[in-house]
């Protein structure tokens, strides 16, 4: 019995340790002056979740990417086209992600691709984001299709707190036959 009753509050430390709140806010919608599909926020730090209207000039489609701090605050968000920081401003070197005509056409309404981007914040480093992309073109055979893998790094120390791009669209998978991507941590709360 004194095993089960030591067990219990560090299963419980370790599961609080271990809780994250970097997806604690979840940005939708397009054009921010219309009522109908202006931008949206559902915000997980609230029990229950909320929902609030938000005036912001990017768009987004199907492809949406968010990530928070530690605390659930916005840092940075993209629509696979654009990355905003927190004050929905372009991060410096944020923009033409997946450069191409696929987004050269998707351009205003954001990024149209399922299950597209995962950003990842590095373990040792909480200020330093990987974001993993895919990027679509146009193919005369198969009509749209996924060629490229990409990667794109942020630091969101540099530029004064508000994030810059230090490197950007770098290939890291080039084929014909790449799927979706998504990222599951690993059970020892590092990889």
């Amino acid at each position: 019995m004194k095993k089960i009753a030591l067990f219990i509050p560090i299963l419980f430390l370790s599961v609080v340790s271990i809780a994250q709140k970097q997806d604690f806010q979840w940005l939708f919608g397009y054009n921010s002056q219309s009522s109908l599909t202006g931008g949206c926020v559902l915000d997980f730090n609230y029990e229950p979740p909320i929902t609030y209207e938000q005036d912001r000039e990017l768009n987004f489609d199907v492809t949406v990417g968010s990530v928070c701090n530690k605390e659930g605050d916005l840092l940075f968000y993209t629509n696979g086209i654009n990355i905003h920081n927190h004050a929905h401003q372009l991060i410096k070197n944020g923009d033409s992600l997946n450069p191409g005509n696929y987004a050269n056409d998707w351009f205003y309404q954001g990024y149209f691709i399922y299950q597209s981007l995962v950003a990842l914040t590095s373990s040792l480093q909480n200020n330093s984001h990987s974001l993993f992309h895919l990027k679509l073109s146009y193919n005369n055979n198969f009509g749209i299709t996924r060629t490229e893998l990409l990667l794109t790094q942020i630091n969101m120390l540099s530029n004064g707190g508000i994030g810059t791009v230090i490197s950007k669209n770098e290939s890291i998978l080039e084929d014909k036959t790449i799927g979706t991507i998504t990222a599951v941590r690993h059970g020892n709360g590092r990889d």
